[in-house]
């Protein structure tokens, strides 16, 4: 059986979640339009990581470096993270987005997974469909929604796995 670390589902009605959800990003999207703003506090909390983590310099400077330095790139992600958040927010507010993470050891099921040592246009390999995964090295994205009878899921994005043939195939023999 394929298990997928989804979070707790939810129990509130579908259009009070979407209507929370629409809050949420609108007010994120208010946040990102205020940049100039938004900016000095990222740099000071990257500067405040970097210094928890061991690295020694005074903190004023550090976070001069920091700003001296990203400000422009951090400008440019905090904008991508903006348009993410507008265009996921527009489509998807009806319903739940999951990530799909699959668990060692689940049979292989190319319906929600992808072989990610397999090269593009490259038949399938019979052995996939009986071998068990050895672990998932890109996240998947489900969708999910509630309906009358309980809740619709379907596979937008496979998980990518690592099977054990294609470590072999890596390798140049079986493993032991």
């Amino acid at each position: 059986m394929i298990r997928e670390r989804r979070p707790t589902p939810l129990t509130e009605l579908q259009p009070i979640s979407a209507r929370w959800k629409q809050l949420t990003r609108a007010t994120l999207q208010r946040m990102l339009d205020h940049k100039a703003d938004f900016l000095p506090g990222l740099v000071a909390d990257l500067g405040d990581i970097l210094l928890v983590a061991g690295h020694e310099e005074d903190t004023e400077r550090l976070k001069q470096r920091i700003s001296d330095r990203f400000t422009g790139r951090l400008g440019t992600v905090l904008k991508l993270a903006q348009d993410l958040n507008k265009q996921v927010g527009q489509g998807f507010t009806s319903c739940d987005l999951e990530l799909l993470y699959i668990d060692p050891d689940t049979a292989f099921n190319n319906t929600k997974m992808e072989d990610a040592l397999q090269p593009a246009g490259t038949p399938p390999n019979n052995r996939r469909k009986i071998e068990k995964i050895i672990c998932t090295t890109d996240l998947g994205l489900g969708r999910s929604e509630r309906i009358k009878d309980g809740r619709k899921s379907s596979v937008l994005l496979k998980a990518k796995v690592i099977l054990p043939s294609g470590l072999e195939e890596i390798l140049g023999g079986p493993m032991h």
